[in-house]
């Protein structure tokens, strides 16, 4: 500790030693940043297989489509068969746009098995599924966003076990 006199004030400076978080508690903390790939009108729809989904050999999807769909209108469709392992094709509003499925991040890279799917009545994510590799390519954890259904819950799951958590942002910090 050192003290800092300026005139009639004493300021003191503190060294802490930064408490080094486990792997699947940095995966936890960095949900707080995951952006929907997708955006749909309301929650309550229904997801459709339209052609089987296949991983050939990889952590990501590389054929299959998923269509996402209300009162038999279509919403949205994501085309994993477009050639390329680590993109998806979504046509929404009859646009299409590129989704990357890989994400290096700082600690770890982040796969999206499933896009991650917010809709306009709905404070969180409601669906999607992601995979957290260490560095080194080592599996961390699973984080499974739901089904769709607007509520605050996820789970992670990790190779020693499992847990529900809230998507809340005021209750991750915590």
């Amino acid at each position: 500790m050192s003290i800092l006199a300026l005139g009639c004030c004493a300021i003191s400076l503190l060294s802490c030693q930064k408490e080094s978080l486990s792997p699947e508690a940095t995966v936890e903390a960095d949900i707080l940043y995951d952006k929907a790939s997708l955006t749909l009108p309301v929650s309550g729809y229904q997801t459709n297989i339209i052609s089987p989904l296949a991983l050939n050999n990889s952590d990501c999807y590389t054929d299959g489509i998923i269509e996402y769909s209300e009162s038999n209108q279509v919403l949205a469709i994501v085309d994993f068969g477009n050639g390329f392992k680590n993109e998806a094709t979504i046509i929404k509003n009859g646009k299409s746009s590129k989704l990357s499925l890989q994400q290096n991040k700082s600690d770890f890279k982040k796969v999206i098995i499933n896009p991650l799917v917010k809709t306009e009545d709905c404070n969180y994510i409601v669906q999607g599924t992601i995979k957290y590799y260490s560095k080194n390519g080592e599996w961390v954890a699973t984080v499974d966003y739901g089904d769709g259904t607007c509520d605050e819950w996820a789970t992670k799951k990790w190779k020693d076990g499992s847990k529900t958590f809230s998507l809340n942002k005021k209750k991750l910090k915590k």
